[in-house]
This record gives structure tokens, C-alpha cells and sequence, in this order.
């Protein structure tokens, strides 16, 4: 019989070749490594030469992964695309245009300064351009189907939204062969109870409490930690605290300053390059907060991280009825403007997103284990903030 192949040892001095080969090759690409990881690239200068030079990078975080990241209108061929996240990299120093948009969403913009060596985060949301709800009538078929009352055959109940149930449009007023919704009797007297509640505060029954001194001076980098007066309009949720100043609504970090969101702060450069990179309004925040309004006073401030306690939200300059924390963001706002109900980002820097989520007026509002209902005349809808698949 043929004996079994051996495989013998390597000799000595081959082991010894492919060890150090080995440790040359980890030893020459370490380096490239630890240099690459920090942000250094090689990039072409003014003068055509190439050279080697620090970049910055951003990660954005997306509300749909059906959306697109474009960075200066241009999709970026360097991205890492993840399952709730763009990772882009290689950037110089300065400002970019972001913007993340998909088919029959809203998009969303944001100007993103981006430092050498550093990973800029910011989170994008994009809801349904046109509402997406459910519709629950006082009435039903048999099947559960919904019973709209309309006029004319001619009149389509919800022309302006996508309904995730099927709805019946019918002329006649016969009950009898209809069954009652019990879902729409349960929220029908919940969003009794919260109409008196708004009709009180709107007609001054209920008072609402300011807060203390909103900016305070606090030694860098720490935040102010003074604990607000509770009022019938205050929400809080995951260190975060809504609260409503003279018609403003505005948003307080209440947390730990080592946990702090990254939207709160930023390196002070200057007051004109503050203001160029992140908005008048984030300068003018900074320096009432740190005690100044003076230029010269601020350029003191030059390299330091400086974070501002409470970022004012914007209400489109409308009256602002209602507001809370869409369920499971704590970094956006739901509230209820004249014209609708509306979703707004904490994030300030350059502009805040604002975003239509149901139109209408004379709504009411009510958050129910984390699904946001909306009562729009004698319907009540569940309203999504995602398209209806």
C-alpha cells in the first residue's frame, strides 16, 4: 500500500523569513493605520503637490434607512452606510451642506462644520410627506371596518392622507347594522378630558409658572444645574426638560454635563466665526449665558468647549398650543402650532428642521404608549411618523 503523505516542518531559516516579513510588514502599516484612523490624508494643495494633511469626518444618524446622505449635493463615494447611520470621512476643515432625503419623505438639511481629527454627529429625520394615519369613526362594520359619514358620494374622506385601514364612505346616517367602536369611546373621553385641560390654561385658570433666570454663568466647560419650577407645561424625559417662557418653548439640559448632548455645545473659535459656523442665534446664546455680550470678552473664550444650557425652539412664529416629546426622541419636539402639528429638532446649530406632521386647526393631541393620536373634528386618528408599508 502506498504510504500516507508527511508534511514535514518548515525549515528553520524559512520560519524565521516569514516571522519577520510578518513583523516588517505589521510595523510598516501600523503607523499608516494609526495615521489614517486620526484623520490624516493626502490631499492636493494650492500648488498642486500632494501633501499630507488632517480631515474631519461626520456621523449622521437617520430616522428611515431608505433615506440617501448627500454632503454638498453630491452623494459621498467614501460612506459607510449603517443600519441607522451615514459615516462619511476624509473631509477638510470648514462647513458642509447635509442633507438626507427618500422617496415621499420631507428633507432634511443641515449645515455641519467639520474639524480636523474629529467626528462631527448630528441626526437627521425625515417624515411622510403626505400624513400618514389610521382613522378610528365612532362607528364600524361588523368587519372592523370604518364608518365615515359623509354628504356626497362624491366627497373622499382623507383625500390629504394615506389611511392604513380600510374606510367606508357612506350618506346614510342608519346605525342600526353598525357596531360602536369601542377604541373611539375610550378616546373620546380621554380627549374630552384633555380639551377642558387646554380650554383652562388658555382662558388662565391654570397658570403657567416661568422658570428662574434661564442663562446663568457657569465656569467652562460645566452647565447650569438650576432646577426649574414645575409648571402645568413642562415635560421631561431622559434628562431633557421642555418648558414654556413667555410663549417661547425651550429645551434644558438636566443631565450630567460628562453626558450632555452634543448639540448643547461646541469649540468656541471667535464670536464672527461662531456665528458664520453655527447661526447668530447659538453666538448670542453663548454669550448671554457666559455673563457678556462683548466680542472682546467672548474671544477670551478661543479653543475652549463652551455649552449652553437651553436651546429656544422654533415655533415658525405661530402660537404655540401644545408640546411634548415625540415618543422615544428626546432630542425632537412635538407641538401643536395654529396650522397643525408639527416635529422640530433640539439641534440649533445653523437652523432647526422643521417638519409638518398632521395639518389642521382646532386639533387636540394626546401621547398613548408611544403612539402620537390626533383628534381632528369628530375623528380620531393614530398618526405615524414613518410610511405606511
Amino acid at each position: 500500500m502506498p504510504n500516507e503523505p508527511q508534511v514535514g516542518l518548515l525549515p528553520l531559516h524559512h520560519r524565521k523569513l516569514i516571522f519577520w516579513t510578518l513583523v516588517c510588514l505589521f510595523l510598516g502599516v501600523l503607523p499608516l493605520a494609526i495615521l489614517y484612523t486620526s484623520g490624516y490624508r493626502f490631499v492636493e494643495s494650492d500648488d498642486g503637490q500632494r501633501v499630507l494633511a488632517t480631515t474631519g469626518g461626520a456621523y449622521i444618524a437617520v430616522q428611515n434607512p431608505a433615506v440617501e446622505l448627500y454632503v454638498n449635493g453630491v452623494i459621498p463615494q467614501d460612506r459607510r452606510p449603517f443600519s441607522s447611520a451615514f459615516y462619511v470621512q476624509g473631509y477638510d476643515e470648514g462647513v458642509y451642506n447635509f442633507h438626507t432625503q427618500g422617496e415621499g419623505l420631507e428633507t432634511w438639511v443641515k449645515n455641519i462644520a467639520i474639524y480636523p481629527q474629529i467626528v462631527t454627529q448630528a441626526a437627521s429625520f425625515n417624515l411622510p410627506k403626505v400624513p400618514q394615519v389610521r382613522v378610528i369613526t365612532p362607528w364600524q362594520t361588523s368587519a372592523g371596518e370604518a364608518v365615515v359619514m359623509v354628504r356626497s358620494t362624491t366627497t373622499r374622506p382623507f383625500s390629504f392622507a394615506s389611511t392604513s385601514n380600510a374606510i367606508i364612505a357612506t350618506t346614510s346616517r342608519a346605525t342600526t347594522t353598525l357596531a360602536v367602536s369601542d377604541e373611539y369611546t375610550l378616546f373620546a373621553t380621554r380627549f374630552a378630558s384633555t380639551s377642558a385641560e387646554w380650554a383652562a390654561v388658555k382662558a388662565g385658570k391654570l397658570q403657567i409658572v416661568e422658570p428662574e433666570e434661564r442663562f446663568q454663568f457657569v465656569p467652562v466647560p460645566r452647565i447650569a444645574t438650576t432646577t426649574l419650577v414645575l409648571a402645568t407645561s413642562t415635560k421631561e424625559w431622559n434628562n431633557t426638560k421642555l418648558y414654556e417662557d413667555n410663549g417661547e418653548v425651550y429645551a434644558r439640559w438636566i443631565g450630567g454635563e460628562k453626558d450632555i448632548p452634543y448639540y448643547y455645545c461646541l469649540t468656541f473659535e471667535s464670536p464672527a466665526t461662531t456665528s458664520y459656523k453655527y447661526g447668530e442665534h447659538v453666538y448670542a446664546a453663548l454669550a448671554a449665558q457666559y455673563a457678556s455680550s462683548s466680542d472682546a470678552r467672548m474671544a477670551g473664550f478661543a479653543g475652549e468647549r463652551l455649552c449652553r444650557s437651553d436651546i429656544r425652539i422654533d415655533r415658525k412664529w405661530q402660537e404655540v398650543i401644545w408640546f411634548d416629546f415625540l415618543p422615544n426622541r428626546s432630542d425632537l419636539v412635538l407641538m401643536l402650532l395654529e396650522d397643525g402639528l408639527y416635529v422640530v429638532e433640539i439641534d440649533d446649530r445653523s437652523w432647526q428642521n422643521v417638519q409638518l406632521l398632521y395639518p389642521g386647526t382646532d386639533l387636540v393631541v394626546l401621547l398613548d404608549a408611544g403612539r402620537v393620536m390626533v383628534k381632528d373634528g369628530e375623528y380620531i386618528l393614530e398618526v405615524f411618523t414613518d410610511l405606511i408599508q
